[in-house]
């Protein structure tokens, strides 16, 4: 903004950003900040995410004079206007109270799982707002307040998680009293004392089983897609990242038997993240399908269709006994015919190596680790890459736990 605008100026700026489309991602731009809406931000993830204002009460209000609706249950009317309402209204009033709550955890659930690795959470107190009806109800299982949590450590109800209660020093409130007479403190330099306290006081709550392995499948399938432009290597990456996810989503749904089934859950994810990711949706339809035809050509559909699945993109949280807390999210989990459970990860190098390999046995290792703790007495999970180029079926051995 230049100097001198107005609050209308920065409120009109900020209303044309929401209809510009969003920043592709970028290699040359890793330490950015992107603002996002919950529903904006379904089916991302990142290392670090922050929810504001959960203090805040609900928004909304009456709108219109008068409000009428047909109750869902039965062949009735609902009036409200100003002077009164009626009585099928207020039943109206509690129902729809009830789905809206539901639809806010199934919201606040998406923003919370956004996370790869912290999950900040800000809030300061607002007078007025029962805390009942603000964003930290949902966060009363584990023992967090409007004060914050009772004690730092593992959560109750969540004891794979490490909570902090990081409070503003002191020194940077703002003083009940007149302020001293001596100079104030440069904002920058309160920042970033802040900035160092919270760098030293917490630790990466999360590692992730998967490391780098998405960005080395997507350098691995840019190498199959055609020429992308002179301009620059972005568009590629970007290209073969949203190839990768289209592929994970359909087979996510997939029955294994039905192959017009796959080519309609191919052409809905290609749209859709192509659309996400400014790419056009047809050459990223088209070379997904190239890549499931040769799935379809092989055994492995066959194969998957007659065991038993136990889950697909399973979410996994569990810490390891030297404090290594993990997340991460299982491809397949399915009992072979021999009943063994299998963690199976879908994979699209086009020649894994050596290195390769023995970073996906440490990956799928630790998620076998966090399934051994939900199947107790059972026998170790088997190890097993499913090479989405050929169809074919790896099994890898387990490495030793920590």
């Amino acid at each position: 903004m230049k100097a001198g605008c107005t609050l209308s100026d920065l409120v009109r700026a900020l209303q044309g950003e929401d209809r510009r489309p969003a920043l592709a991602d970028s290699e040359e731009v890793p330490d950015r900040v992107r603002l996002m809406s919950i529903h904006g931000a379904k089916g991302l993830e990142f290392p670090v995410v922050i929810l504001p204002d959960l203090a805040r009460g609900p928004g909304g209000g009456r709108g219109s004079p008068v409000e009428v609706t047909r109750l869902r249950d039965r062949a009735a009317l609902a009036v409200s206007s100003r002077a009164a309402v009626s009585a099928s209204w207020l039943e109206h009033e509690d129902v729809e109270e009830m789905h809206e709550r539901a639809e806010d955890g199934r919201l606040f659930y998406v923003a919370c799982t956004r996370a790869q690795e912290r999950l900040v959470f800000v809030h300061a107190p607002r007078k007025g707002v029962n805390e009942k009806e603000s964003q930290l109800r949902f966060l009363s299982d584990w023992g967090y307040t409007k004060a914050g949590l009772l004690s730092d450590g593992p959560l109750p109800k969540a004891t794979e998680v490490d909570g902090r209660t990081l409070l503003e020093p002191a020194e940077a409130r703002l003083a009940p009293t007149q302020p001293p007479a001596a100079p104030r403190e440069d904002p920058v330099e309160r920042a970033a004392r802040a900035v160092k306290h919270a760098r030293d006081s917490l630790r990466p709550p999360f590692a992730s089983p998967s490391g780098l392995r998405e960005e080395a499948e997507a350098r691995a399938l840019a190498s199959d897609l055609e020429p992308p432009p002179a301009t620059s290597d972005t568009v590629q990456g970007r290209r073969a990242r949203a190839l990768g996810t289209v592929l994970h989503d359909a087979l996510e749904r997939w029955d294994f038997r039905d192959a017009d089934a796959l080519g309609a859950l191919i052409a809905s994810a290609a749209a859709r993240i192509a659309a996400r990711e400014s790419l056009a949706a047809e050459d990223l339809e088209r070379d997904a399908r190239a890549l499931a035809d040769t799935i379809l050509a092989s055994d492995l559909p066959g194969f998957l269709a007659g065991v038993d699945v136990v889950g697909r993109e399973l979410p996994v949280l569990f810490r390891d006994p030297d404090g290594t807390a993990w997340s991460g999210t299982i491809d397949l989990l399915y009992r072979d015919t021999d009943g063994r459970l299998v963690v199976a990860d879908y994979k699209t190098d086009r020649v894994p190596d050596d290195a390769a390999r023995a970073h996906y046995r440490a990956q799928l290792s630790t998620y076998a680790r966090g399934v051994a703790r939900v199947f107790p007495g059972e026998p170790e999970p088997a190890l097993e890459l499913v090479w989405l180029r050929t169809g074919r079926r790896e099994r890898l051995g387990l490495e030793s736990q920590p």
